[in-house]
């Protein structure tokens, strides 16, 4: 029963985040976020309600620091995370990495299962879209989940992409601006207006 109502609920925001996305009032917190502190807490809340799979993290090695909305953040890898589960019933690793270059944090969420066929990889972004086959209709999802999370993403100055394989699974990709890096395009912006 909690598992249901936690659905029903997360059901109820994301069709509330989209309202409000295609208003333009969804709403972000502008803070210092620790990717790795982050994405720490989302694979522990995974984890402890999703018995049926292993999550492995691999944190970054070097500080990993975003100027952005932590709970806005922690929405996309839940989703992530949450896909990976979904849609990989019969293998039950889900792999989390986050590593770091001069300017971008790479987060990287894998799984072994079903994968997206390559002629639908394009469009599983887009809102309401969903790239099941009619054979797949047992997973659950109205197809708004990743459009929120690229919306997101891209409000953070990131990209979001899919590598995958049909039947040998998904590896989502989300690049961020460290927060070096986006306070200097910022700098650079207001230069620019002047």
């Amino acid at each position: 029963m909690e598992t249901q109502l936690s659905a029903i609920t997360r059901l109820v925001n994301e069709l509330l985040d989209l309202s409000r996305i295609q208003v333009g009032k969804l709403e972000y917190a502008h803070e210092m976020v620790d990717l790795n502190a982050g994405l720490k807490e989302v694979v522990e809340v995974s984890q402890s309600t999703q018995t049926t799979h292993t999550i492995v993290v691999q944190h970054a090695a070097s500080p990993a620091l975003v100027i952005g909305d932590r709970d806005r953040l922690a929405q996309v890898f839940l989703n992530l995370v949450s896909n990976a589960i979904k849609y990989a019933p019969d293998a039950p690793l889900i792999e989390v990495a986050l590593t770091t270059e001069a300017s971008a944090a790479t987060i990287s969420v894998r799984d072994h299962g079903i994968g997206i066929p390559r002629e639908l990889q394009g469009r599983i972004f887009e809102r309401f879209y969903r790239a099941v086959t009619p054979q797949q209709c047992a997973f659950p999802g109205l197809g708004i989940g990743l459009y929120i999370v690229a919306e997101i993403v891209k409000h953070h100055g990131g990209t979001i992409r899919v590598e995958s394989e049909k039947g040998k699974g998904s590896t989502f990709h989300v690049i961020l601006p460290l927060a070096t890096s986006r306070e200097e395009v910022t700098r650079n912006r207001e230069r620019e207006q002047r």
